[in-house]
């Protein structure tokens, strides 16, 4: 069975006021042409399809008419990133197609999409995770349904409803969601009774995590252990686990190290920050009858690149400087290097580099403002709220959550 993994494609997103609309476009249409090529059992799109959980007509638009082309040819399976907008996602004009399956909730989680073979027999299961909300789904998953319909507690919360605590919940967190929901697959499992490769999808930071460090979130995502995989994934109360886990959240394509389940993230298909690299791809997954699993990297094509350069201005704006001259058109960050900040730095610069995105001094400077420390971050609105709760001393775990859910839910989230 043969699967394309992509993910984090950001529909309506804009590279500080410069429109991509057009990349975007391009990209959509080479994955249409790999689709065509290799002819994949199913599409799966992990999660930030789109850019904003409000997002324009235009884009909405633009989707619908990917997969209007791309079910012709393949079943695709999107889940909903921490970007997207789960309701507006899953009720869009067009996307209620038998080839397309959406999976945006929570509830969702531990029902299997069965893929046909070549055959037309069942070929394979593919388990959906969504982006779970450490506030808003956790009272779903702290229980689940049986085939007769029975509610049921999650195994790990012990304890039974009391006077003082009628309905015990789950706490917060997204492993401890990440790990209820891989224990509604592990239920699904036990009684499928079935030889066929499982795949499963998630949008989380599925990471190593030391114990002994703490491990800063991504993209305002907190980490998940990788532990965990193997703890449940890898095949839990005995049963066969997930041969493939197709992730999305972060920006880069490399396989998941630290487990024995063969985990990747798919990377988004453009750089949509200055730090990212300018090899873009896609996966092309297969899963062999032993369950042997071969990952592929298809690459993409990227119209345009990013990066971050350093130097004195003289070098930089010096058109026979070879170390610059590739970048001239890319989308940048410049540091600059002299003692004090020369004169008329930004215009100068802003010639040479007329996608130049940002502009930082070393020595603690900018436009003649005297900075706090050496570094300068571009910041989002996000990351500045966060900072300011946390030098105003409210910077517990549950705080964090709290400002990142009103502000997806109002504004349009951040970017990893």
């Amino acid at each position: 069975m043969k699967f394309l993994h992509t993910s984090d494609w950001h529909l309506g997103r804009e590279f500080m006021n410069y429109d991509l609309a057009p990349y975007q476009d391009d990209f959509l249409g080479q994955i249409l042409a790999q689709i065509e090529a290799h002819r994949p059992d199913a599409l799966l799109i992990s999660g930030d399809v789109l850019d904003k959980p409000n997002p324009s007509d235009a884009d909405l638009d633009k989707l619908s008419g990917f997969l209007n082309e791309a079910r012709q040819m393949t079943r695709i399976i999107l889940i909903a990133g921490n970007h997207d907008g789960a309701s507006r996602l899953g009720f869009a004009k067009g996307f209620t197609l038998p080839e397309v399956n959406i999976v945006t909730k929570a509830a969702q989680v531990g029902t299997a999409i069965e893929v046909p073979g070549p055959d037309g027999e069942l070929g394979a299961l593919v388990y959906p995770i969504p982006y779970l909300s450490p506030y808003q789904d956790r009272a779903e998953l702290s229980t689940w349904v049986d085939y007769d319909g029975v509610r049921h507690l999650d195994e790990t919360l012990k304890q039974p409803a009391s006077k003082d605590d009628p309905e015990p919940l789950l706490a917060g967190k997204p492993e401890v969601l990440f790990g209820a929901a891989l224990r509604r697959i592990g239920r699904d499992l036990e009684l499928r009774n079935t030889d066929v490769p499982i795949l499963a999808m998630a949008h989380d930071y599925v990471t190593q995590v030391d114990p002994n460090k703490e491990v800063e979130p991504l993209g305002n995502l907190s980490p998940i252990p990788v532990s965990l995989l193997d703890e449940l994934a890898g095949g839990l109360k005995g049963g066969r686990g997930i041969d493939y886990l197709a992730l999305g959240h972060i920006h880069g394509a490399y396989p998941v190290d630290g487990t024995e389940v063969t985990a990747w993230y798919a990377g988004s298909p453009l750089p949509y920050r200055v730090s990212e690299s300018n090899e873009k791809c896609t996966l092309l997954v297969e899963v062999h009858p032993n369950h042997q699993v071969e990952v592929e990297k298809l690459p993409l094509i990227v119209p345009y690149k990013v990066t971050r350069l350093q130097g004195s201005i003289e070098d930089l704006t010096n058109p026979d400087d070879s170390r610059y001259q590739s970048w001239h058109q890319a989308f940048c960050s410049i540091n600059l290097t002299e003692t004090t900040l020369p004169p008329n730095a930004y215009n100068r610069l802003k010639a040479v580099f007329p996608r130049m995105l940002k502009l930082t001094h070393s020595q603690g400077t900018l436009n003649g403002t005297p900075q706090s420390g050496a570094e300068f971050r571009e910041l989002s609105e996000l990351e500045i709220a966060t900072e300011f709760l946390r030098i105003c001393g409210i910077d517990t775990e549950e705080d964090l959550a709290l400002l990142t859910e009103i502000y997806e839910d109002t504004v349009g989230g951040t970017e990893k």
